[in-house]
């Protein structure tokens, strides 16, 4: 009866330290830590046929953009693009690759290994900040040279686009992990992040916040006058207003991705993942477009008056307009040109006329001058009453009008 007892007190100890190390207690054998399962919000569990979906959903996405990435590499290599402005792409390329990867086929697949389970969970927080402040440094030298402040590769010397991303990826992927350690790798159901702890809030705000401090300078330089000189390395203006444009909608279409990844693995939703994996879809051609189109070797040589070509419509920077010196004035202004009347039609002239009579008293009013009327009957120095009834009633004037028209009078 002893042996009997002891075998049994045996098995338990040994049940209890391999439960404890692996530091989930799973007592209902469900597949999920009895700690997870009373904090999960939700009661959806993602197994069999939907379960195996979901891993070939993930799959596909991880794929996709993977393929889109190498080929955004390649065609910059192909196309002989180079300099700072692109290595900082490069990195941003190399980690969204490891990302997809990580988020996409460890996630679900690993999710039992607490250990690997607890890499994967920390390598996704990490590259996830590190291409957020990837988007930043890009911002702030597409920024610094739209606006003419330096003539190459940025307001920021180039190798601290590359090295600060990395190290400051490091500030909240490690301290997360070590102030809540004893939350990694539990769910055994993702090696995402358990949503409904706070731990959330670490993966979420980081991102969140640069991909948003991101967009500020690139919205600036998108919006900004074209101030860029001849001065200016004009392949790095090129590509500066180009990267203005599109990095706000690339930079947010990877944080809609990434939280999406995140709910639909913690939610165990199947929906949320499909909707991921469209997502994904249109993430890794706007990933190439955006990485590709703003070289202008590879604008020039893949632009078309129809699409997809036309995305690859040339702008090159503009010239400044040629100097002009001012006109020099005057010292005194001209005098005004005097406005000359219009002649007008002279006066028929009488040709009998005298120049002596041309100050009568007698004269017509629309003639002038005429000569001096001399009435008919004088008698003496009177003149008859009728005669100069006629000189001076209307009707004289205009028989003697008529009179001198007709030449019966002088």
């Amino acid at each position: 009866s002893t042996s009997s007892t002891a075998s049994p007190s045996t098995t338990t100890t040994s049940t209890v330290s391999s439960t404890t190390t692996s530091a989930c207690d799973d007592y209902n054998s469900n597949g999920i830590c009895d700690v997870y399962e009373n904090l999960r919000c939700e009661v959806a569990i993602l197994t069999g046929t939907a379960l195996t979906l979901a891993k070939i959903i993930l799959l596909l996405s991880t794929i996709w953009v993977v393929i889109w990435s190498i080929a955004t590499i390649v065609v910059n290599i192909l196309h002989k693009n180079t300099g700072h402005h692109r290595w900082i792409h490069l990195v941003e390329e190399l980690g969204i690759i490891i990302l997809w990867i990580f988020m996409g086929v460890f996630n679900l697949t690993m999710r039992s290994n607490v250990i690997f389970c607890t890499i994967v969970s920390v390598v996704i927080h990490y590259f996830a900040v590190m291409i957020a402040t990837c988007f930043v440094f890009e911002a702030i030298f597409a920024n610094s040279m739209v606006h003419n402040k330096q003539k190459k590769n940025g307001a920021i010397p180039p190798l601290l686009n590359y090295i600060i991303p990395l190290l400051l990826a490091l500030v909240p992927s490690l301290v997360t992990y070590f102030t809540n350690k004893k939350y990694y790798g539990i769910s055994g159901l993702h090696c995402f992040v358990i949503t409904e702890l706070p731990i959330m809030y670490a993966f979420v705000i980081p991102v969140w916040a640069l991909v948003t401090i991101a967009l500020w300078p690139s919205s600036l330089g998108n919006l900004a006058c074209d101030v860029t000189s001849p001065e200016q390395d004009q392949r790095q203006c090129y590509w500066a207003k180009k990267s203005c444009k599109v990095l706000a909608l690339l930079s947010f279409w990877f944080l809609f991705a990434y939280l999406t990844c995140m709910f639909g693995s913690n939610s165990q939703r199947l929906w949320v993942l499909i909707l991921f994996l469209v997502q994904s879809l249109i993430f890794g051609p706007l990933l190439f477009i955006a990485h590709t189109f703003c070289h202008v070797n590879t604008s020039s040589k893949w632009y078309r008056p129809s699409l997809p070509g036309r995305l690859y419509t040339p702008c090159f920077s503009s010239r400044p307009l040629p100097f002009i010196p001012p006109l020099e004035m005057p010292k005194q202004p001209p005098s005004p040109v005097k406005r000359q009347e219009p002649p007008r039609d002279e006066p028929v002239k009488d040709p009998q006329q005298s120049p002596t009579t041309s100050d009568s008293i007698f004269d017509l009013p629309d003639r002038q001058p005429t000569r001096k009327m001399v009435p008919k009957n004088i008698a003496g120095d009177h003149m008859v009453a009728s005669d100069l009834w006629g000189w001076a009633s209307t009707k004289g004037k205009e028989d003697r009008r008529e009179d001198v028209v007709m030449g019966l009078r002088p």
